[in-house]
């Protein structure tokens, strides 16, 4: 199984390329720019104009957030000026249907020449200008990169396992999968059943962001949302701890195609409707940006890294992702294309980044949680999943190893969906373990949550060495060697 990916467009020029820009309006005077420090203004000027090896999106749009604090009339005369630096050209928008205000998509080709037009002001001599990320005013804006993933690498599609049964538990762990959908007939034993008001008027069980509506079943042939959810759900029956309600939220078509527009949705949808976990078994890759070391945050990414923190990071929600499989193909398009030096170790993501994954770099995301395989006996990383001993928070201990010689082994888990020994392979169903425990101990981490400051460190603490284990031989693959056993 592969975890979701950009797909990059070869042979699109820069210049030429389209922009999406996504708009999300949130409630005026609740909190403070997030990016108001002395770092945050040195990191602003490292231009985005010198980031040349970012490809631009094959659509007209654009995607932007107002940020905190500010209003809607703000935003109003913000687009009023890109109309007219756009020469003015139409500029259309339709609603998003997420949460906290309002969501819109622009779209025009102006677009594209207003940004271009923006991040040329000032940058590194020689420099072409690429429209990427960033900030204006009032808004952050971004690409809309898109997500996706080829089919999971599962096998043996025998007879599906009768459901676990519900603990009989007051403790109640609220987990939100952001998938394919989940297979309600397989799993409705677990399917949310909150009276938390919602911002999206659909009912209590969860939310399909392509038809937006209640459907949410999983309609990808492998049913990849499906075997996610049950990875989760099977490993907080395991513990017998507390109760678990999924929230299926639909952000992959059954081709498993999304992007960064959908997935902010999500998060927002998820925060309003009150989870505690958000299980992201995607991502999509960038070149890995080689700021100075004291500097963990990319400019690349500024839309991604505002809106995390302020629906997530700050709400106390943990954000459980991938840390991406092996794309050689589509990284090295990307190297090709602008001419960089090729990194050596394209699944070292202290050498390209995998979003969200790599917000883990940054301390101040102590709420996001990268996950891995690995066979700790050996002291290895599967040879088809990323790592890092500084973004990399964990890895999950393989089930079993399948081959017999380098680096064609396969470290898989048995799939919890069947009966006899069918298999799942990727960082996408390494991530679900990793969120099912965190689940079925959530107790403890609620109380370093609640202390106001905490780091990953303090999490893994709460959870035990019953839980997290080290091998001397992934020091250099996940953070001080952590793992888990399945």
């Amino acid at each position: 199984m592969e975890d979701t990916k950009v797909k990059k467009s070869a042979g699109l020029p820069l210049m030429a390329a389209f922009i999406l820009l996504f708009a999300i309006v949130i409630n005026p005077g609740c909190k403070k720019n997030v990016f108001d420090t002395a770092d945050d203004q040195l990191l602003k000027s490292e231009s985005l104009a010198a980031h040349s090896y970012l490809i631009a999106s094959k659509s007209p749009e654009l995607l932007v957030w107002l940020k905190p604090g500010r209003t809607k009339e703000d935003l109003s005369r913000w687009v009023d000026k890109v109309k007219k630096l756009a020469g003015g050209a139409e500029i259309a928008s339709e609603s998003c249907q997420s949460c906290d205000g309002s969501l819109l998509l622009l779209k025009g080709p102006g677009l594209t020449t207003y940004i271009q037009g923006n991040t040329a002001t000032g940058g590194r001599s020689g420099s072409p200008p690429t429209p990427t990320s960033g900030e204006d005013g009032p808004v952050y804006y971004s690409r809309n990169f898109e997500v996706s993933y080829s089919n999971p690498n599962s096998k043996n599609f025998s007879a599906v396992k009768p459901l676990p049964l519900v603990i009989p538990s007051t403790k109640i762990v609220k987990v939100a999968v952001l998938d394919t959908g989940v297979d309600t007939f397989e799993l409705k034993r677990f399917v949310f059943n909150s009276i938390n008001p919602s911002c999206t008027p659909n009912g209590d069980a969860g939310y399909n962001f392509f038809s937006h509506n209640r459907y949410f079943g999983d309609d990808n042939a492998m049913k990849h949302g499906s075997t996610v959810t049950r990875f989760v759900t099977d490993q907080v029956v395991k513990y017998g701890k507390n109760q678990v309600e999924i929230l299926p939220v639909k952000t992959h078509d059954k081709n498993g195609i999304s992007n960064l527009f959908t997935i902010l949705c999500a998060f927002a949808y998820a925060k309003e409707r009150g989870v505690h976990i958000i299980n992201a078994s995607f991502g999509f890759y960038l070149p890995r940006l080689q700021l100075s070391p004291q500097y963990t945050r990319d400019p690349n990414v500024l839309l991604l890294r505002a809106f995390t923190k302020y629906y997530l990071t700050d709400n106390k929600i943990l954000l459980v992702a991938s840390a991406g499989n092996k794309d050689d193909v589509n990284e090295l398009k990307t190297f090709d294309e602008h001419l960089l030096p090729y990194p050596s170790n394209l699944r070292n993501l202290d050498q390209v980044s995998f979003y969200p994954a790599s917000l883990a770099r940054d301390p101040a995301f102590p709420n996001v949680l990268a996950v891995t395989t690995v066979d700790a006996p050996s002291g290895t990383v599967s040879p088809f999943q990323n790592f890092s001993p500084d973004v990399v928070d964990i890895g999950v201990n393989a089930d079993a190893i399948l081959g017999t010689m380098p680096p064609a082994l396969r470290y898989v888990f048995y799939n919890p969906r069947f009966i006899s020994s069918a298999t799942a392979e990727g960082s996408s169903f390494a991530t679900p373990i990793i969120t099912g425990k965190l689940a079925a101990n959530y107790e403890l981490i609620k109380a370093v949550l609640n202390t106001g400051s905490y780091t990953r460190k303090d999490i893994w603490n709460a959870v035990g060495s019953s839980i997290v284990k080290k091998a001397n031989g992934l020091e250099d693959k996940t953070k001080n060697g952590k793992y888990v056993i399945k």
